[in-house]
């Protein structure tokens, strides 16, 4: 049964507020000079505040103390942040995939799995340490969720971070081309749009990334950053020359490859029937006898993928499900803050 959604933005499937307290001290800004209303903000690591005043907007979790205007509270008994002008406001798009190969959520169907039992071989635990850190093995449990439920509570994040530091953040969806175009907006209300959108997709069918990506290049007339979350399952080729639309027209692209657990490592099982999520052919298969050549094969496409988009200086992050998102995006953006891709 879905999550209830609290309209207040507290409890939204993909985004606790109370969680976002974990990123007070980070923010989301492009590696290089963006175009916006003013110029030269997002040029400089640190922020600040311009000397003129433009408008006000209710505190959230995570923000300076510092910030709250406490006149008007003493007015309006409510905590309100006071905003400044900006040198330069940043667009951010987020493209997610919603094709049914993201619905996958593992054998378990959603229940609790020991991490020590799903962490993997050495090579994952490489293939993600620019993230996530080097993944320890435990007996704590973890949730196993599905890809695209992984894939909206980071691109949620990223949208409450980029509006909270007065930027813009669009929403797009990728299923059967573009499917869903929600245009860059500022607004708190604006943030819960975009909630409630990922929230009532349906996951079903192909993405069509290529597709998808050149649409967006077509609509969208800024440059900015547009992060992509999906879990690469289709064509390497013509999914590049997409992005190199985004990237000749001045946008800085940001890859989130999104995989589950079971398949990088595949499940401790010695028989099982796998059925293709998007064509519905079954197949049943000894795993032991394909163990060691399909994390072989995987292994070479997720190393296959790191190379091509790093080659044409796209940040490439792989993101398995058994990291919770706040982790994984934390150290993302340390590392970003750092030069670190």
């Amino acid at each position: 049964m879905p999550e209830t959604v609290d309209t207040t933005g507290a409890n939204h499937r993909y985004l606790r507020l109370q969680e976002m307290a974990r990123f007070k001290n980070v923010v989301f800004s492009p590696r290089h000079m963006v175009t916006g209303a003013y110029a030269g903000r997002h040029a400089s690591p640190q922020r600040g505040h311009s000397v003129e005043f433009a408008d006000y907007r209710e505190y959230m979790p995570g923000d300076e103390v510092s910030d709250v205007d406490w006149k008007l509270y003493g007015r309006s008994d409510k905590l309100f942040i006071k905003l400044f002008e900006h040198y330069s406001d940043m667009s951010v798009t987020l493209l997610i995939d919603s094709s049914a190969s993201m619905r996958y959520a593992g054998v378990n169907g959603g229940r609790k799995v020991s991490s020590s039992d799903s962490a993997g071989g050495s090579w994952l635990r490489k293939a993600a340490s620019s993230v996530t850190g080097r993944m320890k093995n435990s007996s704590r449990a973890v949730l196993d969720v599905s890809k695209y439920d992984l894939a909206c509570r980071m691109a949620a994040a990223i949208g409450f971070l980029t509006i909270k530091q007065q930027d813009k953040v669009a929403l797009c969806i990728a299923r059967n081309g573009l499917a869903e175009y929600l245009r860059p907006g500022g607004s708190i209300s604006h943030l819960f749009k975009i909630l409630a959108l990922m929230e009532t997709q349906d996951v079903a069918e192909k993405a069509d990334l290529a597709t998808a990506i050149k649409e967006l290049a077509l609509r969208n007339k800024r440059r900015g950053v547009v992060a992509i979350f999906s879990d690469l399952e289709e064509p390497q080729e013509p999914i590049l020359k997409a992005m190199a639309m985004l990237t000749h027209r001045g946008n800085e692209v940001v890859v989130f490859q999104v995989l589950h657990q079971d398949e990088l490592k595949l499940p401790d099982l010695s028989d099982a029937l796998i059925e293709d999520s998007e064509t519905g052919q079954r197949v049943r298969l000894n795993m032991d006898d394909i163990r060691e050549a399909y994390e072989g094969k995987i292994r070479q496409r997720v190393d296959s993928w790191s190379a091509a988009l790093r080659a044409k200086r796209i940040d490439h992050n792989l993101i398995p499900t058994t990291v919770p998102y706040y982790q994984a995006l934390q150290r993302y953006l340390f590392n970003r803050a750092g030069g670190v891709s």
